[in-house]
């Protein structure tokens, strides 16, 4: 539509591409996504600041693309891009910056550097986002990062609290809460505390909230590097 109304290097036909971009992306379709974010880009690019808020908006959005592509790489240039705009924008308190620094641990998570995530999520815990599904997903993230390396005793109060957090905004039978006691139940296992029930609990949520009624794969975090694949898709919003 804004290439046959506009033409293909008109700023409209951009802004057009870098919404359907971010559609693609939250549709799970990361590979189109890129293909239309990068033309996107190209032309907007080319009309508008760097700092214009279409501009950036399309940067981060490839960013998020290329980190779901397994591009880390890349995705991690662009962020640092991110920050070093939205603090000259808004400096570097805001949210925005923030955010994005956030997704920089969640790069180093996937890329296996714990020790880099965890100091990152550490700082962003010292002054956390007000908004709730954001503070849930740096908890979540964090204490996952804890787990992994083996740190219990810190990351089982912080799923606790994550999974209280998301039960008064989703309820208690939503797929992220069985993902978040089934967290817990780790952090009991390797702790030494009779984890049986939580695991148990944590197997009933999958059930109830597969449509099959069967209890999907569950993941490992001690095995699975990252977000839980469940977490990831349910907490999209970050």
């Amino acid at each position: 539509i804004g290439l046959a109304i506009y033409g293909k290097d008109a700023p409209e036909t951009g802004e057009y591409r870098y919404q359907g971009g971010r559609l693609l992306l939250d549709q799970g379709q990361y590979a189109e996504a890129k293909d239309r974010l990068d033309r996107a880009f190209s032309i907007l690019d080319a009309h508008y600041t760097e700092t214009n808020p279409s501009r950036l908006g399309c940067v981060e959005t490839l960013a998020a693309v290329e980190t779901e592509l397994g591009n880390f790489e890349r995705a991690d240039e662009l962020l640092v891009e991110v920050i070093r705009l939205h603090e000259q924008v808004h400096g570097r308190d805001h949210d925005s910056v923030k955010q994005a620094v956030s997704q920089r641990a969640r790069i180093a998570q996937l890329r296996g550097h714990y020790l880099t995530a965890r100091d990152a999520y550490g700082r962003l815990m010292e002054d956390p986002p007000t908004d709730p599904i954001r503070l849930i997903t740096l908890q979540n993230n964090y204490a996952l990062v804890l787990l992994l390396l083996r740190d219990v005793k810190t990351a089982e109060p912080i799923f606790r609290d994550a999974r209280k957090r998301f039960i008064a905004i989703a309820g208690d039978t939503h797929l992220a809460v069985g993902t978040i006691t089934h967290n817990i139940a780790e952090c009991m296992r390797l702790s030494g505390q009779d984890c049986e029930p939580a695991f148990r609990s944590a197997l009933r949520i999958y059930m109830a909230a597969s449509p099959s009624g069967e209890a999907p794969p569950v993941p490992n975090p001690l095995t699975q590097p990252g977000p839980p694949p469940n977490m990831a898709i349910t907490l999209r919003w970050q």
